[in-house]
């Protein structure tokens, strides 16, 4: 008899994740990306102020692939929250109530963020609460040591009964597992009063129409920088011909690349060998089999003068900060980890 597999154990945050990570959508204003919680059936999100600041149409995409325009209807600076208005519905949501609350959460508690940072969507990480009280010179939060990074801002931190502990709303700049959230019970009185107010008339909501017809929009450099920002990137030797720019690009880790954008195209490029250097057909096919491990729009590409290149290349039509973001991480990923495997083939040949 033929034993049947058992099946791999599901790890703890498993349903959290896969129940929960469709109630946290993507905010994606012209600059920036942040996250929410999607928190009513009419589609309004919780998020933070700071992530809508200054932007009144907005994109919000769910996991499910899911997208809708939305815009701010309410915000507080001082507790760095806000409410938006999507065009969504769905009967599936954060139901934001006092039973799905943490009020006494401690430290040492298991701790979950979903959100996406650094444009890498739907991202879960964990980790504990570190101290559940923690005075910082503009508020009271939750300090935790869960991963989080720019685009996580305004997501939520849950407990492992799939409580709300908080939103996550900073990190602690040059440091390493000091991350702070408004913790659950501020966020739920904010939102409780925001619902008074709009359902006393004092709030004004736009309809599904009047959203469709918000319109806001950057120049395709300034969503490349504001990628190169968000993806901790440094965009240096910028020059200008007509209507297009070149920067050097510069990670942290000292990886460089060429990056182009004109009204039409978006490139990225990293030059990685000389046809001289590849004398056997077999190296070159080695190269190309290497692609199928790559992820997103980097690829290999041989140049006009026998160059071989790492290349990404896309028209500018619908590109937006969190896909500029991604394209950004995956060249900077690809130069590392290929210029390496390169050099170590043409050091034995």
């Amino acid at each position: 008899m033929r034993a049947t597999p058992s099946k791999k154990p599901a790890g703890k945050w498993s349903s959290i994740v896969q129940d929960f990570r469709n109630y946290v959508p993507i905010v994606n204003s012209s600059d920036h990306v942040g996250s929410g919680l999607l928190v009513s059936a009419d589609g309004f999100i919780l998020t933070n102020e700071h992530v809508v600041r200054g932007h009144r149409a907005l994109l919000v995409s769910l996991y499910d692939g899911t997208t809708a325009k939305a815009t701010p209807v309410h915000s507080h600076a001082s507790m760095d929250l806000a409410i938006v208005k999507s065009a969504i519905h769905t009967a599936r949501y954060f139901d934001l109530s006092s039973g799905s609350l943490v009020d006494d959460c401690d430290t040492g508690d298991d701790a979950l963020a979903i959100g996406h940072p650094r444009g890498l969507s739907f991202t879960a990480t964990t980790g504990i609460v570190s101290e559940s009280e923690r005075q910082l010179p503009d508020g009271v939060f939750v300090q935790t040591d869960v991963a989080i990074n720019p685009g996580n801002s305004g997501g939520p931190l849950f407990n492992a009964a799939g409580k709300l502990i908080g939103l996550n709303t900073q990190i602690m700049a040059e440091s390493q597992g000091l991350g702070f959230a408004i913790p659950a019970r501020q966020v739920f009185e904010y939102w409780r009063e925001f619902l008074r107010l709009y359902r006393s008339g004092n709030i004004s909501v736009p309809t599904d129409n009047q959203l469709s017809q918000i319109d806001e929009s950057l120049s395709p450099r300034q969503i490349v920088e504001s990628a190169a920002e968000l993806a901790e990137i440094e965009l240096v030797s910028d020059s200008r011909e007509d209507e297009a720019f070149e920067w050097t690009a510069r990670t942290e880790s000292g990886t460089r690349f060429s990056v182009f954008i004109d009204e039409d195209t978006f490139m990225v490029v990293r030059y990685v060998a000389t046809w001289e250097y590849i004398p056997d057909p077999q190296v070159l096919y080695q190269m190309f089999c290497w692609q199928n491990d790559m992820f997103g729009l980097i690829k290999f590409a041989v140049g006009k003068d026998h160059g071989l290149f790492l290349k990404g290349l896309r028209e500018c039509e619908n590109l937006d900060v969190s896909e500029a973001t991604r394209t950004l991480l995956d060249m900077a990923e690809a130069v590392e980890r290929y210029t390496d495997i390169l050099s170590e083939v043409f050091e034995e040949r």
